[in-house]
Formats: structure tokens, sequence, C-alpha cells
């Protein structure tokens, strides 16, 4: 089942990376409107959530954040599995596979980004993008 709180904030993510916003610039509209970060909003609904990554006591958005969610094929309907592998069963530290051996198995759940969508974001992730400071003060080309 499609949370359509959570599915909002993605779409609108999705939306402002395909208007040319940074990622820094995503997080940071975020966390000015006062959106829950995955965290906040997980913790909130009675959810026992540990991202394995130290945060501060007031979660907040950030352009990692952002990145993650921008590259996360969950979105389209396709779930990816084996991405990291354990180096021995006695150690905890793991190591990132090659995309050629992740496992990937499409339309596994329904979409709530459209495909198209989600290629223009891989795309555009290589272009640089305009920062949430120039549209502040006004400026449409270089300021």
């Amino acid at each position: 089942m499609i949370d359509s709180y959570a599915a909002d904030i993605v779409r609108k993510i999705f939306s402002w990376k395909i208007d040319g916003f940074s990622l820094g610039a995503i997080a940071e509209k975020l966390n000015v409107r006062h959106v829950q970060s995955p965290k906040e909003y997980k913790k909130a609904n009675g959810e026992n959530y540990n991202s394995g990554f130290h945060s501060s006591d007031t979660p907040k958005w950030s352009a990692v954040q952002i990145k993650r969610i921008l590259t996360n094929e969950v979105y389209i309907g396709n779930m990816v599995q084996g991405k990291q592998e354990r180096i021995s069963y006695k150690v905890k530290q793991r190591l990132d596979k090659p995309e050629a051996e992740w496992v990937k198995v499409e339309n596994t759940h329904p979409a709530i980004i459209r495909q198209n969508d989600f290629d223009v974001v891989q795309k555009l992730k290589k272009i640089i993008a305009i920062p949430l400071s120039w549209l502040h003060a006004g400026c449409l080309s270089l300021c």
C-alpha cells in the first residue's frame, strides 16, 4: 500500500530536481517548510527506525538523503538487492558490489514516480543545479 503523504513528498523532490534545484536546495526547501525527515516521519508513525547513521536529536533533511531518494528504484516499482556484501560473518563491515552483480526485479509493486521522470533525474545528476540562494535573490541568469 502506498503511503500518500510520503509519496507526495517524494514526487515533490523529483519535481524540484527536474526543475533544476540542487540536492542541497531541495533539502533546504523541505526544512524551511518543516517537512518531517524520513526518520522523524517514521518515529511519529510508531515505526522503529534505525538508518545506521548517527544523527542529531532533531533530524533534518540533507543533500545525502535527497540523493538516496532520487537514485532509489523502489519509487519506480523495482526492487534492488545485493548492493553490498559482508567481508565475513565475524565482521560487520560491508563492501559495495558492482552494479552488474546487483539483483534487480522490476515491477514488484506500484510505482509512484514515472520511469521517464526517474530517467530524466538520473541524467540531471550530472548537470550543475541552480543554487536556491540565486532564486531567493531573483536571479534567473548568472548573478
